[in-house]
């Protein structure tokens, strides 16, 4: 068997100066309009949680559920907003996809409106399923919160008369 022989070896890719002027300038801007904008919001977000905790360790422990809180709100808020780009990014793009075809002279999308009729009636399918049993779930346990509830004011206040007594 014989080796094929190697082709001789090229001239290795030189870009031209204005293409390294254009990638300069692009690299430019993308650290000034791209990534610092977000390095600030990301230090502001870290800064943020950082500020809330800080006042959780060093307030009073009755403060604590309110702290916690807003920090759990700040993650919250912050993962929507992460995600409202995307999904409307999205709704844009299939509202695009539609409406243009009808500016198009195209026929209605019969088979996408099928699909979302389909996809309203499982929604409030889920939605009429979700109503009936949520309050079957949330009755016992709201229930034995307000026991021991009850139980717990009902104690104090016999300590607080035997106190005084």
């Amino acid at each position: 068997m014989e080796t094929p022989e190697l082709s001789p070896p090229s001239e290795e890719y030189q870009p031209t100066s204005k293409q390294l002027r254009r990638g300069a300038a692009m690299r430019r801007f993308n650290r000034l309009f791209v990534y610092l904008p977000i390095a600030i919001v990301a230090g502001l977000v870290v800064l943020t949680i950082l500020i809330l905790s800080i006042y959780v360790l060093r307030s009073d422990p009755e403060d604590y559920v309110i702290g916690l809180s807003a920090i759990a709100d700040s993650v919250i808020i912050i993962i929507l907003i992460g995600l409202m780009l995307p999904i409307g990014l999205f709704i844009a793009l299939v509202g695009a996809a539609f409406f243009g075809g009808r500016k198009s002279g195209m026929a209605p999308l019969r088979q996408t409106q099928r699909l979302f009729w389909r996809l309203d009636v499982l929604g409030a399918r889920i939605q009429r399923r979700v109503f009936s049993t949520v309050p079957r779930l949330a009755d016992p346990f709201i229930t034995v919160h307000g026991r021991f509830a009850f139980w717990r004011v009902f104690i104090r206040s016999i300590k607080r008369m035997s106190n005084r007594g």
